[in-house]
């Protein structure tokens, strides 16, 4: 049994093996698991063929309390290539998260963040991440047969000051 991986924006798609006598995997395990395949063959997403060229997966994670989560992900390819009836050079492919400062009063303006999603075997989605759900907690599980996507989202400084706010009252009310 398999789950799907694609990361947006760096072309990257495969598929990993569930570890015999699990249910599924949480996503750092898909990513850990997509890592260790080293060069792969790359599969077409609509026909499921072999395209010509090799492919690999990185990424570097940092960790930010009890919140865990990419910061650069990376897909190298050995070939040329071509997405969505585009071509592309061979190397590497990096996105990484970052800040958006504004010119003048040198304020954070946005931020540039991995946002998951999870899909069950059906394509239905499952978990958008919109909880700051750490990619290694066991919330973050992606069924045999599922699916996860990556994608780099940018964000507005007050959309998450407003967003982090909501989730201390949630804790608060958890707590008291």
């Amino acid at each position: 049994m398999t789950i799907k991986l694609r990361v947006v924006g760096i072309f990257y798609s495969t598929e990993v093996e569930v570890p015999e006598g699990q249910t599924g995997m949480v996503v750092r395990d898909v990513m850990d698991a997509a890592v260790a395949k080293l060069f792969e063959d790359r599969p077409d997403r609509r026909s499921g063929l072999k395209l010509p060229g090799k492919q690999r997966l990185s990424y570097e994670a940092l960790r930010n309390g009890n919140m865990s989560s990419p910061s650069r992900i990376s897909a190298e390819y050995t070939e040329d290539f071509s997405s969505e009836n585009k071509s592309y050079k061979a190397g590497l492919y990096p996105a990484e998260e970052r800040q958006f400062f504004d010119a003048i009063s040198g304020n954070i303006e946005a931020y540039a963040v991995w946002q998951y999603y999870i899909f069950d075997g059906g394509g239905v989605l499952k978990s958008n991440n919109n909880a700051f759900v750490p990619f290694d907690d066991p919330e973050a599980f992606v069924e045999d047969e599922g699916s996860v996507l990556w994608r780099l989202v940018v964000v507005r400084q007050n959309s998450v000051e407003a967003t982090m706010q909501g989730s201390q009252r949630y804790e608060a009310m958890l707590t008291s």
